[in-house]
């Protein structure tokens, strides 16, 4: 006597299996986003301190075939190693290769006159902005205020 299987169970039987994540105690939440963002801190730094020692040094920008080549490669190694111990030093590796990029650009800028304040002003104006859409997302501020300040029309 032959025994078969449903088509149903095949088919379920070839489906990728779906995990429904569990729910974290909040105190678990929290302390993950503040990991996250330490992380996250410390590659905007490691890439900000390249980018001034590149901006320093006087390094010459890189070419377009080391810059495509470069973002691609470290990119593709990253998503290759997110399951890995070895992604954290290969992100630390592309946040660090972008302030190389970024450095040879703010060297030439900060040549320019009035290139510091150049730099300076847009990143308050960033600063502002991001500040301005934090306070209109905890609904602090009205929309309209919002869009008067940012494009720099008078109130009235």
């Amino acid at each position: 006597m032959e025994t078969r299987t449903p088509a149903s169970t095949a088919v379920a039987a070839t489906l990728p299996m779906v995990v429904v994540p569990q729910t974290l105690p909040a105190s678990a939440t929290s302390l993950m986003l503040r990991n996250t963002n330490a992380l996250l801190l410390l590659t905007l730094l490691f890439s900000a301190g390249v980018a001034a020692v590149s901006a320093a040094s006087r390094r010459p920008a890189p070419g377009i075939v080391p810059i495509l080549a470069g973002t691609f490669g470290l990119l593709f190694v990253v998503y290759r190693l997110k399951n890995s111990v070895w992604a954290l030093p290969a992100v630390f590796g592309l946040t660090g290769f972008m302030g190389y990029m970024l450095g040879p650009l703010l060297s030439e800028v900060m040549t320019l006159l009035g290139g510091g304040q150049v730099i300076a002003f847009s990143n308050s104006r960033a600063e502002q902005t991001s500040r301005l859409r934090a306070a209109i997302s905890a609904n602090q501020l009205p929309p309209q205020r919002f869009s008067a300040i940012q494009f720099g029309v008078p109130e009235r």
